[in-house]
């Protein structure tokens, strides 16, 4: 089962709930759980001698003394992970496992049971967003902020564990959501959504590009960022979660995980996804940055409009002339700033202050200096 909101202002023990039956000798209760696992516990399973004692009996073991030590939630109550994934056994309700995860919307389990697949969204102003040591990257439309990227997840959980085994990043840009996922028998998933952007960028190498019928185009729907689009769009789309899995094409070993892999020549494997050199990162907000083999084969690397055209400010490539602004959300009106902007000459990690102006850090404001 999955919970939203679960232990936001932080760890909350799954040892509650519903007591444990059992069975009773000498005035000691063996819990059901310790009696038999494969069904559920009855007065027929208690040896002679001894009294079932029901889920409802005054008796009845409180949920707590089960002490499993499992729990939902995170220390810090951080936004990024509000959904929980919990396994409890099916005769007992003895809490298994519990894993958390950014928003959950859907459970499919795998034919053969020994793995879940999970799906969700997640949005970076809440903070970074990791399984474990992975960390998704998150997708930004065209004039958008560094702290307004999204992103659809799909994930594979092992069954008895709750161990991830892979999590990809399947799309985003612009509050998209995942109503549903459902399975078919080889273990292929289909994902089902909406879409708020003309681009999707689903994982791997599939991209599609959406162009609305009696709409002018946006100038920045020829790339492949994503560009806002007019109306909302629903989508399904098919992930091949099969058992036998298709190899990363840029990879040319791979024999425990991909962070030991050993990526083909002319090529980087980042995030999960295979690029060629010279591919660029605009679909994340990185257009000044690119797949460059000879500087890192692992992470998006500055390319040739970086420090030229292009500053990188705030998690965001930036033009020559691009003016800060601050949105408190993503359909509300942008404020810019009147000297802070790209002057990628100057500094191409920093917001330089225009000819004629000081920057006010403590009272952040501009002064026009020219005035006075």
């Amino acid at each position: 089962v999955a919970f939203d909101d679960a232990g936001e202002n932080g760890l909350v023990t799954l040892d509650a709930g519903t007591p444990y039956a059992g069975c009773k000798t000498d005035g000691v209760i063996t819990p059901e759980y310790s009696i038999t696992t494969d069904s559920l516990v009855s007065a027929a399973d208690c040896p002679g001698g001894s009294t079932f004692v029901s889920r409802t009996d005054s008796d009845a073991l409180p949920a707590a003394s089960a002490a499993t030590g499992t729990f939902c939630g995170n220390k810090g109550g951080a936004r990024n992970k509000q959904g929980c994934v919990i396994k409890y056994h099916k005769f007992t309700g003895k809490p298994i496992w519990g894993k958390d995860l950014p928003p959950v919307t859907a459970i499919v389990a795998s034919p053969d049971g020994s793995s879940i697949s999970i799906s969700g969204w997640y949005y970076s102003g809440w903070g970074e967003f990791r399984f474990d040591d992975v960390l998704l990257p998150g997708y930004l439309r065209v004039d958008g902020l560094g702290t307004q990227k999204w992103g659809i997840f799909n994930a594979k959980l092992a069954s008895s564990t709750g161990k991830g085994e892979y999590v990809i990043h399947s799309g985003g840009g612009l509050g998209e959501r995942i109503f549903d996922t459902v399975g078919d028998s080889s273990g292929n998933l289909y994902n089902v959504g909406w879409m708020k952007n003309t681009v999707m960028n689903w994982g791997g190498s599939l991209r599609t590009k959406l162009i609305e019928q009696g709409v002018e185009p946006s100038p920045a729907n020829f790339g492949w960022a994503p560009v806002p689009s007019i109306g909302t769009h629903i989508f399904v789309s098919k992930l091949a979660a099969g058992k036998e899995s298709i190899p990363h094409p840029c990879l040319s070993t791979c024999d425990d995980t991909t962070d030991t892999a050993t990526v083909k020549e002319g090529h980087c494997f980042i995030d999960g996804v295979c690029y060629s050199s010279g591919a660029s990162a605009e679909a994340f907000g990185k257009a000044c940055f690119v797949c460059d083999p000879a500087a890192s084969q692992i992470q998006w690397s500055p390319g040739d409009m970086y420090g030229k055209t292009h500053c990188y400010v705030d998690d965001v490539c930036w033009k020559n002339g691009d003016f800060l602004f601050s949105q408190r959300k993503t359909h509300s009106a942008k404020a810019y700033s009147m000297c802070q902007r790209c002057e990628a000459l100057t500094s191409a990690s920093t917001w330089s202050v225009k000819a004629g102006y000081t920057y006010n850090v403590a009272d952040n404001v501009c002064v026009d200096t020219e005035t006075w």
